[in-house]
C-alpha cells in the first residue's frame, strides 16, 4: 500500500513533518490539569469528546519518523450558511530512554520501547484562516483564538502495566500549513468508519472525496517539510471522537 493510501485512509481512521525526537504537540499547552484518568486493566466508559459536522472542504497530512507518528485533520462546514472550520490531531512518542532490547532466535536483536505518550488536540478555529481554491488551500491559525479546544495526554507504561490519561489546557500555538494537489492518487469513501486509535475512537460517517497533496509548513513550532496529504471535499460528514476503553 502506498504512502498516500495509507494516509488517505488515516484521515477516516484519524491515526496521525518531520517532528524532532521527543517533540510532541503539547508544546504550547499549560500545566493546567482539568481532569485525570487512570486505567491498569481496567475498562474506561465511552465520553464524547467531540461531535463535528462537515459539509465543505477536507484536508489532512501525515507523519512518521522513527521516534513519532503523527496525523492531522481539518475539516469545514457551511451548513445553514454558517461558516465554521475544526482541526483535530495525534502524535505517539516513543521515548528514548525506555527502549528494551532482548535476544530473539529469529530477529536476533530486538529492540521496542516501553514507554508511549499519546497527544490529541481538538479546536473549532476561525474559517478565515483557511484560504482555499481548487488545487491549494492554505491555514494560518493560532489555537489562542480557537474554541472549543481539548487536549488529551496519555502515557503507556508497558513495564508498570499502567495507563494515565490528563485532560490540559491549552495557551495556544500556531499552526502554518500549505497544501498543493498533485492529483496523483485519490481514495472517495462512503458509509461509516470507526477507529480507535489510543484512547480515542472516531466515528466518522457520511461521504469524502481525497486527492493526493503535497503539504509543507509547521504546526506548534514544528516543520512540516514535503509530507503526504489530500485535498478533498465532504458532503454532510459527521466526526464523532470518543474516549474509552
Amino acid at each position: 500500500m502506498s504512502k498516500f493510501f495509507r494516509f488517505a485512509f488515516a484521515i477516516v481512521a484519524l491515526v496521525a513533518l518531520q517532528f524532532a525526537p521527543g517533540a510532541s504537540l503539547a508544546a504550547n499547552i499549560g500545566p493546567t490539569t482539568i481532569g485525570t484518568q487512570s486505567a491498569s486493566g481496567q475498562a474506561l466508559p465511552k465520553t464524547l469528546v467531540t461531535h463535528v459536522l462537515t459539509n465543505g472542504a477536507a484536508l489532512d497530512v501525515g507523519w512518521a519518523d522513527t521516534l513519532t507518528q503523527g496525523f492531522l485533520l481539518l475539516g469545514t462546514d457551511n451548513t445553514n450558511g454558517v461558516a465554521s472550520a475544526f482541526i483535530t490531531a495525534t502524535q505517539l512518542n516513543f521515548d528514548p530512554s525506555s527502549q528494551v532490547c532482548i535476544p530473539d532466535p529469529v530477529l536476533g536483536l530486538y529492540c521496542h520501547y516501553t514507554r508511549v505518550s499519546y497527544d490529541a488536540i481538538y479546536a473549532n478555529v476561525n474559517p478565515s484562516d483557511l484560504s482555499l481554491s481548487d488545487n491549494a488551500a492554505r491555514l494560518v491559525t493560532d489555537l489562542r483564538s480557537a474554541t472549543n479546544v481539548t487536549f488529551t495526554r496519555c502515557v503507556y507504561d508497558e513495564i508498570n502495566v499502567t495507563t494515565v490519561c490528563t485532560d490540559m489546557a491549552s495557551t495556544g500555538g500556531l499552526i502554518n500549513l500549505q497544501w498543493r494537489k498533485t492529483n496523483t492518487d485519490y481514495v472517495k469513501s462512503i458509509g461509516v468508519t470507526e477507529t480507535k486509535s489510543g484512547p480515542h475512537i472516531v466515528r466518522v460517517t457520511g461521504s469524502r472525496a481525497s486527492y493526493s497533496a503535497e503539504t509543507s509548513g509547521s504546526v506548534v513550532g514544528t516543520l512540516v517539510q514535503h509530507k503526504a496529504g489530500t485535498m478533498g471535499t465532504s458532503k454532510t460528514l459527521t466526526v464523532d471522537v470518543l474516549r474509552g476503553p
